[in-house]
């Protein structure tokens, strides 16, 4: 009997050992994928809180919309080189100047700001000094972002000293379509 014990707790011990090994990197690989399972787990909260983010601020902008249509004519989705003159004509009307013209015009990729793209357009105005002066304190604090790149103040004609054509050259920002839209 002793054999047979010796046997039975050999091949025991075999099976025991053999049972070890084999399961053994199928239980290293489970606890690899558990793992793994956490991270992506945490991954999968990250994005649901942002996207419960988003969902809030979409809600808390549709409290506002009064800023929102700010920020929308500040920098708008299109050229809108047609509504910017309209919005000049009638800002120069309420400072008392005459908007006569506007000249070239070129649009390109922004390089101070990505996702922006300039406008750059040359505008003409007669009027006052002073007229002109507080138009562009106006268009400098309205919604509409724009930078005065450049004034000229042409001397040859002489309107009793007191009216002047003025020439500005200024540049205002819209933002660039992505590539999906174009």
């Amino acid at each position: 009997m002793p054999k047979i014990k010796k046997t039975t707790i050999f091949l025991f011990l075999t099976l025991v050992l053999v049972t070890v090994f084999a399961t053994f990197p199928l239980f290293g690989d489970f606890v690899r994928e558990r793992e793994r399972l956490k991270a992506k787990e945490k991954e999968l909260q990250m994005e649901k809180d942002r996207v419960d983010a988003f969902r809030f601020a979409r809600e808390d902008l549709q409290n506002h919309p009064l800023e929102v249509s700010f920020i929308n004519n500040a920098l708008p989705e299109e050229h809108e080189i047609p509504s910017f003159l309209h919005h000049v004509s009638q800002m120069s009307i309420r400072h008392g100047l005459l908007f006569r013209d506007f000249g070239n015009f070129s649009i390109s990729d922004s390089e101070e700001f990505a996702g922006l793209e300039e406008i750059e357009m040359d505008l003409y105005f007669f009027g006052s000094y002073e007229d002109f002066k507080s138009f562009i304190f106006a268009l400098e604090n309205s919604g509409r972002i724009a930078e005065i790149q450049e004034i000229y103040i042409p001397l040859e004609e002489d309107y009793q000293g007191r009216y002047f054509n003025f020439e500005m050259n200024v540049k205002i920002y819209s933002y660039l379509k992505p590539d999906y839209e174009q």
